[in-house]
């Protein structure tokens, strides 16, 4: 039996009722108009089967019914509610995690064994972005995707920091982040707390003692779709489903697994926008 087709009021009428569920959900949450509508678009077109979410805390992604997630955190609840009072005094849950694990290298995960990974607001926490990408690749199945909100630095406590060049990724995937770390922490501490000229490094040498999760890169949507063809180019194994703006708060990308395998090898530099793409 054939099935049957929505007529065109019925489609209309379904948007129309699906807008005004947003509208209510933002408002109750404070948020703006559509803030996580998009987000739910892009997750009830692409997620399915059984995956991951990696550092969900207090805003795990809503998935269709049929999809099956398991939280990662690299620490455990009790923990991230201490580290996170400020959450829990305002009343938020956070989730709790299923695995713990390091996000950026999953090692807890054999190799195609999700059919997706979801990963809001964590790859700028990541210092070798490269090395991370490859890891979340290596875990998905083929066919299977990666789902990643990123916030854009224009929009955010990152406005006054410099666009992370794709040299500065490559060097910290290639010799190790160990480099670079220091420098990061001096650049939060100028740009993002702010402290006086005098006390920067003192401040960031306080924040690399206690491995302070910061932003570590930052991009704009042009900047990371750069480094994305960049992967492409030296053989990490995606194509890229969609890649969209939202609400100029954040971006998100769908990357899909092909069938190659997965590698990081520098063989091909595509010519390096630096700090100035818009």
């Amino acid at each position: 039996m054939a099935s049957r087709r929505k007529l065109p009021f019925q489609a209309i009428f379904g948007q129309v009722a699906r807008a005004g569920r947003r509208r209510v959900r933002d408002q109750i949450m404070m948020r703006p108009r559509g803030f996580g509508a998009v987000r739910e678009d892009v997750a009830r077109m692409y997620v399915r089967g059984n995956g991951i979410e990696i550092g969900a805390l207090n805003s795990p992604l809503r998935v269709p019914p049929s999809v099956e997630v398991r939280y990662v955190d690299y620490l455990p609840i009790h923990t991230l509610r201490r580290h996170h009072a400020h959450l829990v005094a305002d009343g938020q849950t956070l989730v709790v995690p299923d695995v713990i694990d390091d996000g950026e290298l999953l090692e807890s995960f054999a190799d195609e064994s999700v059919d997706f990974v979801i990963a809001s607001h964590f790859i700028e926490h990541c210092e070798d972005p490269i090395g991370a990408l490859a890891a979340h690749l290596r875990v998905v199945r083929r066919g299977g995707i990666l789902l990643q909100v990123l916030p854009d630095k224009r929009f955010s406590f990152d406005v006054a920091r410099p666009i992370t060049s794709l040299d500065h990724l490559i060097r910290d995937h290639d010799d190790g982040p160990k480099r670079s770390r220091q420098e990061h922490y001096r650049e939060w501490a100028e740009h993002v707390d702010k402290v006086a000229q005098q006390d920067i490094e003192r401040h960031a040498a306080d924040l690399a003692a206690r491995r302070f999760s910061i932003h570590f890169h930052v991009w704009t949507p042009s900047a990371y779709l750069h480094l994305l063809l960049h992967c492409q180019a030296i053989g990490l194994p995606f194509d890229i489903d969609f890649f969209r703006q939202n609400n100029k708060i954040e971006f998100i990308t769908v990357l899909r697994k092909t069938n190659a395998p997965v590698t990081t090898d520098h063989t091909q530099l595509p010519a390096d926008p630096g700090t100035s793409v818009p």
